[in-house]
């Protein structure tokens, strides 16, 4: 990972009047961005984030596991990882024009890491064309998968006629699938 990044826990002292964290507004920023680019089209969800969602939804999440990879040129958060608490599913979303430095496969790792610590299973789940995140797992050592036919989140809301994912359960002693 390049020098010029910092991986670090999701910060709530940094806070806009309505108490929601910068951290997000950042995350809020990116996102979009790359949605109106149409940068990350493997991804799940395809609406964009809303200040409102921040303030009446993500902000119930504090017992979250969440990482975020902070640029230090540009001053704000470019990545995040999140384990949700509704099935215990990592969530990665990185700003594109940031990718290739190491910054997925470290957020990845210290979520896992967290996640042991916690004694919570999680779940990877990613489209089986998306070499860059089946090549983290690979490389964390998560070389055993399980193949989704038409895994239904997906198909449902991006409107594809098929989605097949690879989908990787990680126990606190280790994988399982």
């Amino acid at each position: 990972m390049s020098s010029g990044y910092v991986i670090r826990k999701l910060d709530w002292s940094r806070c806009d009047k309505n108490g929601v964290p910068q951290d997000f507004l950042d995350i809020k920023e990116f996102y979009n961005r790359a949605l109106d680019k149409n940068l990350i089209p493997l991804i799940r969800r395809q609406s964009k984030i809303t200040y409102k969602e921040l303030r009446d939804g993500w902000l119930k999440k504090k017992n979250a596991i969440s990482f975020v990879a902070y640029s230090k040129k540009y001053k704000k958060v470019i990545g995040s990882c999140t384990v949700t608490e509704i099935g215990k599913e990592l969530a990665i979303t990185l700003d594109p024009e940031h990718s290739g430095k190491g910054l997925g496969y470290s957020l990845t790792r210290k979520s896992i890491v967290e996640a042991k610590k916690r004694a919570i299973t999680l779940v990877v789940i990613t489209s089986v064309e998306n070499k860059p995140m089946i090549r983290i797992m690979e490389k964390l050592g998560y070389k055993a998968k399980r193949r989704v036919k038409n895994y239904q989140p997906y198909v449902n809301v991006i409107k594809a006629k098929s989605f097949d994912a690879f989908e990787w359960v990680i126990s606190p002693r280790g994988l399982w699938v």
